[in-house]
């Protein structure tokens, strides 16, 4: 990888960490269905002019634009109000095995020995890093419900990407 792929690759990553404890802050003092209400509205006010008609294909961009945007959001603006954000952050990683095993159920996809390992081995990280040290968790009802919102986010953001690879003859820049 060279240094200006890696550089754009922290920066990401680091926007994407950083979007957590945004979020987090954010909704201290907002209803967190409100707040996704509204960002996917200006989202979608934003890009209303690239929206391009696909025949026979806009049930299913409809059907992922929610459970990519609309549902996941939801969710994980939900179960953000009730964890910690580096709980959120972690927990989110579920989605890598859940879209493993969603293509695998509704696409038919073989799976290789890497991909089960890399889904394995994110199902562990995620296993090791929430019941390792101090997280903070405890029995508390509020974070189980959280966390459960986090992976219902998880699972809807694996949903999404399941609808856009049944999508056919769109760009993904296009979506």
């Amino acid at each position: 990888m060279t240094p200006v792929r890696f550089a754009i690759l922290l920066l990401v990553c680091t926007a994407w960490g950083l979007h957590f404890s945004v979020v987090k802050a954010t909704i201290g003092g907002v209803d967190p269905i409100f707040y996704a209400v509204m960002r996917m509205s200006l989202v979608a006010l934003i890009l209303a002019p690239l929206l391009r008609w696909h025949h026979g294909q806009m049930g299913r961009v409809l059907a992922a634009g929610v459970f990519f945007g609309g549902l996941n959001y939801a969710f994980m603006f939900s179960g953000l109000k009730l964890l910690p954000a580096s709980i959120g952050a972690i927990l989110i990683e579920f989605y890598v095995p859940i879209a493993m095993v969603f293509s695998i159920i509704f696409l038919n996809e073989k799976v290789g020995w890497r991909r089960i390992f890399g889904g394995a081995l994110a199902f562990a990280g995620v296993m090791i890093i929430i019941s390792g040290g101090d997280t903070g968790l405890s029995e508390d009802d509020r974070l189980v419900l959280g966390g459960l919102f986090i992976i219902g986010a998880a699972t809807s953001e694996a949903a999404g990407a399941i609808m856009i690879k049944k999508i056919n003859g769109v760009s993904p820049l296009r979506l």
